[in-house]
């Protein structure tokens, strides 16, 4: 659609149960990354994405996974040679952060740690991701996270913040905004706002990141932005 709001163009056609989400444009304009729910599960989309004289539209449209594990697709590398996502594929309520190598559909994990992380994006120049992440909070996820997880489990768990109100701490959710290097290394807490920190967007020259703070046990509250600036490259 257009800035304004006009011109909205249906670029998707799914079943009626189906959920297309998180939508991200390849840096160059050509393609466009999603997940979606139309088989069923949660599986990660790719398409080219083209407009000409009949209008924008998808196509080649690719599946990249399809498994019982539930998937969030997050950003592109600045050469759009790789994807960031996150996935329960480890245990269920266990979300961690990979990156997939479009050329060859190499998988390479970077967070291990029984908490959720989700939302990661690259900084403009690629050395850094952001994301959120409960690894702060001392919880016991493994009461609720098993290898022999029935597979519904992963397909109802949407997002951190839908168990936090049916649960209590120190197993209900909060999440802080945390930075990493690009190949997983160099973990820092950057929020301490006892909530959940959710989706975040990096400005262009890499000193700041806007994102969406929750309080907690309010997770029905639209919650506030806000905006951090760092005083050099994080």
């Amino acid at each position: 659609m257009n800035p304004d709001g006009s011109g909205q163009v249906r670029i998707t056609v799914s079943p009626a149960h189906a959920t297309n989400y998180h939508a991200h444009f390849s840096n160059d304009g050509t393609r466009v990354l999603w997940t979606s729910t139309a088989t069923f599960t949660w599986d990660m989309m790719i398409a080219d994405f083209l407009t000409d004289g009949t209008g924008p539209r998808l196509e080649n449209v690719q599946r990249l996974t399809h498994d019982t594990s539930w998937y969030e697709a997050h950003d592109w590398s600045s050469d759009d040679s790789t994807i960031l996502f996150t996935d329960t594929r480890d245990r269920a309520l266990d979300g961690e952060i990979y990156t997939m190598d479009l050329a060859d559909g190499t998988v390479t994990r970077l967070t291990d740690s029984p908490s959720w992380d989700e939302h990661a994006h690259y900084s403009p120049d690629g050395t850094t991701i952001a994301w959120m992440s409960s690894r702060h909070r001392s919880f016991a996820l493994d009461r609720f996270a098993s290898d022999a997880r029935p597979p519904l489990l992963d397909f109802l768990m949407v997002v951190p913040g839908a168990m936090s109100g049916f649960l209590n701490p120190p197993v209900g959710r909060e999440a802080e905004l945390f930075l990493m290097d690009a190949d997983g290394s160099n973990v820092r807490q950057v929020t301490s706002h006892a909530g959940v920190v959710a989706d975040l967007s990096w400005s262009p020259d890499g000193h700041s990141i806007v994102y969406r703070l929750i309080a907690v046990p309010a997770v029905q509250d639209n919650g506030d932005i806000m905006k951090i600036t760092f005083d050099c490259q994080p």
